[in-house]
């Protein structure tokens, strides 16, 4: 069969599109992947909080109420920060902190500090403050992470829509995507002229695969280049006829 055609330049972004189709995950596919990447971030980031803290925590000693409040009147506790039901502080000459939880009344232990001329801070509860809790060190930790993460999608999603350009300059700097073409299709290959003067002919054996789109039938190379025929002009009868041409000849994928 044969017959004559013209690309647009809207028509060759459509035909790189879909050439490109089948490196593309399924959108389904992408999104669910994306949540199990930032579900796996954020857990990780739990995990390693969570590790830090108890590391911290284990290398401060532990008292109990009753020993702190005996060491405090004794005057050997240098200094106390109170946060919800936790104190942590140093004892005199010694570098090491210690730990000790604090019942719902400690006004007696609190007096006993403040006989002694300590220096005793109290700071807000865990979690009713915006530094509370693990919310604010994990904001701490991973913003710079999601910051960067999100500057390197943002590149990504950028970096493809610009590459749709590349198809547009080479349509707009090649006479010959943008003359006439002719072609002949028979079941031993293909032969193309084009009115900028060119003209080839080869056999299957060279190209790998075909690909229909709307109006757009691409030709795939095994090199990985692709010829693109626009069959938007041809009757229903003639697209079938060139069907079964090519699916006799190449895989459709």
């Amino acid at each position: 069969m044969e017959f004559s055609y013209r690309i647009s330049e809207s028509d060759s972004l459509r035909a790189w599109k879909l050439r490109r189709e089948k490196h593309r995950w399924p959108l389904g596919l992408l999104g669910f992947g994306l949540v199990l990447f930032w579900v796996f971030i954020l857990v990780c980031l739990m995990l390693l909080w969570t590790v830090v803290q108890k590391s911290a925590t284990s290398k401060a000693v532990e008292y109990s109420y009753s020993d702190l409040y005996n060491k405090v009147q004794a005057g050997e506790v240098q200094d106390a920060v109170i946060q919800g039901d936790e104190l942590r502080g140093h004892l005199k000459g010694s570098p090491e902190g210690f730990h000790t939880t604090l019942p719902a009344n400690y006004d007696d232990l609190l007096k006993a500090m403040i006989a002694a001329r300590m220096s005793v801070t109290i700071r807000e509860s865990k979690g009713k403050g915006p530094q509370g809790g693990i919310v604010f060190p994990l904001l701490v930790t991973v913003g710079p992470i999601v910051l960067v993460l999100s500057l390197f999608c943002l590149f990504v999603v950028l970096l493809g829509r610009f590459g749709a350009t590349a198809p547009r300059s080479k349509y707009r700097e090649d006479p010959v995507m943008q003359g006439e073409f002719s072609v002949e299709i028979t079941p031993q290959g293909i032969a193309t002229r084009n009115t900028a003067g060119t003209s080839a002919k080869s056999g299957w054996n060279i190209y790998e695969y075909w690909r229909e789109g709307k109006g757009l039938t691409v030709l795939v190379l095994r090199s990985g280049a692709y010829f693109t025929l626009n069959v938007a002009g041809l009757s229903d009868v003639q697209r079938q006829e060139l069907r079964g041409i090519l699916a006799t000849a190449l895989p459709k994928k």
